[in-house]
């Protein structure tokens, strides 16, 4: 509740010197302060599960899930709040390999075709198999 009163997340960094907290108490701040706003969505928890399955570890995993948690009980959202921390996040189905099979260098590029793949399959409610998400690949590559 404290980060409530800053505007920004420079102003929180420097609340969080001020007052001397932790690492972590200053990355959940931050990260309060950026997403405060409710997100609007015709499925309100969708915004939040999307931030979870960006996540790549299982160690960020469980810190990106303890924010999201606090942002939502932040928010006022308690329901919405025990609803993500009981909801385990799919696996994206598709890895670097599949990508380099398909003939994508790595670099720039590699970051953003796998963007892209990733993005479709949140539009999807993380839907789309592997096949799918393949088909999706070559998709990209044409254009």
């Amino acid at each position: 509740m404290l980060f409530s009163l800053v505007n920004d997340a420079s102003q929180a960094e420097l609340l969080a010197k001020n007052w001397k907290l932790s690492n972590s108490e200053k990355a959940l701040g931050k990260f309060i302060v950026t997403y405060r706003d409710p997100i609007t969505h015709e499925n309100p928890l969708k915004p939040y599960q999307d931030m979870l399955v960006c996540v790549s570890t299982s160690r960020s995993l469980k810190i990106v899930r303890e924010h999201v948690t606090e942002l939502l009980h932040y928010q006022g959202q308690h329901v919405m709040a025990g609803q993500l921390a009981a909801w385990v996040p799919p696996e994206f189905p598709i890895t670097g390999k599949h990508l380099k099979e398909a003939g994508v260098t790595p670099g720039p590029e590699f970051g953003r075709v796998l963007n892209q793949v990733k993005e479709a399959w949140k539009e999807s409610y993380y839907k789309l198999t592997k096949d799918d998400l393949l088909e999706k690949l070559k998709q990209i590559l044409k254009s």
